[in-house]
């Protein structure tokens, strides 16, 4: 007599597991295309500000230097890059916070489902049910908006650290640079016309940064060499990312 409603509630038990699994497929083929485009979306719009907020720091305006889009893509990853030593900050609590309340009701759920219902398993899971339902909104909502906002923080605090930590390694001048950072010299033929850092270029200008001082100057049919090498000639494009890293030498003809 008791056998039977035992196996009806053990189909029961696996007909809701197996509900769950497929409501939680179904979720995850809805939220893949989403992801993607909030990750691609994210990436872009990372990197715009991280280049807009670094070339500002160094009073250029980004658009006398345009950047294309996967450009953008590859600055969205330098920022999060600068930012990986600090993630154990504001955002990253909230992160875990949320991932500890998901787990501790998953698990309470599971662990009443493994054992014979009591008065206390259906109050806990009840006190459980009701939680989620309090803190989830409150939880939700600011996680929402820390992801909307998550371009903004993580492009202007990749910009900002960058920019620390290039304006430490430009503090000693073209004498006396630090980091790994190389002067640069900007040539019309023999005659040498300004020297300093590489902050930006395009095929037709750069930005050189010494003393405190940012001076965008024409590259055309001028000669840029750093450390004693040319690194452009006149036809050639040079797009330097915001970052210490010193250009790579272009061959002499």
């Amino acid at each position: 007599m008791d056998e039977q409603p035992k196996e009806n509630d053990s189909k029961n038990e696996e007909q809701l597991a197996q509900v769950r699994r497929q409501r939680l497929l179904s979720a995850l083929r809805f939220a893949k295309p989403g992801a993607v485009v909030f990750v691609t979306l994210a990436g872009y719009l990372t990197g715009v500000v991280y280049y807009q907020t670094y070339l500002k720091e160094f009073q250029i305006d980004s658009r006398t230097f345009p950047v294309d889009a996967p450009g953008y893509w590859v600055y969205g990853a330098s920022a999060l890059y600068e930012l990986l030593p600090s993630l154990n900050g504001f955002a990253a609590k909230m992160f875990w916070g949320v991932a500890a309340f998901v787990m501790l009701c998953l698990l309470v759920e599971r662990a009443a489902l493994n054992r014979e219902p009591t008065s206390r398993i259906a109050r806990c899971v009840k006190a459980v049910s009701r939680a989620r339902l309090v803190f989830a909104p409150i939880i939700t909502i600011p996680l929402v908006a820390v992801l909307i906002m998550s371009p903004l923080i993580v492009g202007k605090g990749g910009a900002q650290a960058t920019f620390e930590a290039d304006s430490k390694d430009y503090s000693g001048g073209c004498e006396h640079p630090s980091g790994g950072s190389l002067c640069s010299k900007l040539y019309d033929q023999d005659k040498l016309l300004a020297q300093g850092f590489v902050i930006v270029a395009s095929p037709d200008q750069v930005a050189l940064y010494r003393d405190g001082t940012t001076t965008i100057l024409d590259l055309k049919g001028r000669r840029l060499v750093t450390e004693g090498q040319q690194v452009r000639k006149k036809g050639q494009s040079l797009q330097k990312p915001p970052t210490s890293i010193a250009l790579p030498p272009v061959p002499s003809e």
